[in-house]
């Protein structure tokens, strides 16, 4: 295992937000993340049948008793690995559609650029079964996160994420579901000498993880959202 004197196993914490998330595919993402000697903060954002199993003892699992959200369940993971000691934090999705062998280069790349924050990009990468419509979806969603943010990004609504104890300052959201990635971007112009950029990235597409992830009437939920937090900063 690849560490340095900044980040080891006992620093970096994973966090996985998981609703009603096949229990082999989530199995399976766990597993493998296992392999990289780090904690895992597992988040069960409400699940009709509550995640009981224990994986080993470097994951811990934390339980929201009603689906709150993605943006939720992050902070929720976030503020719990801070408490325990994280110094460095990835977010990362339960579907399997992320490559665990990502995190360790991401790590060295956040100290390498002296990055606070990295956020993943598929378009910088390799995405594999990308369907056309979720493409079109995905670039449009670049627009409008330009539109809010003043930000251009590579790829507007990338899940896997790493950053630092000073990046963690802008995971702070009033929006709890799916709209709390521009609101990330919108803390960024607030949040003073918080440095970040993309970093590449390999996404893997499968039937699972396309039904599973969000859906193309969902940037319209995503758009309102936004909507409403800007005008009232509800």
């Amino acid at each position: 295992m690849q560490y340095t004197k900044s980040f080891n196993k006992e620093n970096v914490f994973i966090v996985l937000p998981v609703f009603n998330e096949d229990e082999l595919i989530l199995k399976k993402t766990v597993n493998n993340l296992l392999k990289l000697g780090f904690n895992i903060v597992i988040v069960d954002d409400g699940n009709p049948t509550p995640i009981k199993y224990m994986f080993d003892y470097r994951i811990f699992i934390l339980r929201h008793v009603v689906n709150l959200g993605q943006g939720a369940a992050l902070q929720t993971g976030i503020e719990f690995s801070k408490n325990l000691g994280g110094e460095y934090f990835i977010t990362f999705d339960a579907d399997d559609q992320h490559d665990f062998q990502s995190i360790i280069p991401f790590l060295l790349e956040l100290e390498k650029k002296e990055m606070d924050i990295l956020i993943g990009s598929r378009f910088m990468g390799i995405t594999g079964n990308m369907p056309f419509i979720r493409k079109i979806v995905l670039k449009t969603a670049i627009i409008i996160n330009y539109l809010f943010t003043g930000f251009w990004l590579t790829d507007a609504h990338n899940g896997f994420r790493v950053f630092n104890i000073k990046g963690s300052s802008v995971f702070n959201f009033k929006q709890n579901r799916m709209a709390y990635a521009t609101e990330l971007l919108i803390n960024l112009r607030k949040v003073k000498n918080v440095k970040f950029t993309e970093f590449q990235t390999k996404v893997s597409y499968s039937k699972y993880s396309l039904n599973k992830g969000q859906k193309n009437i969902d940037s319209i939920k995503i758009m309102k959202d936004l909507i409403v937090f800007k005008l009232f900063g509800l």
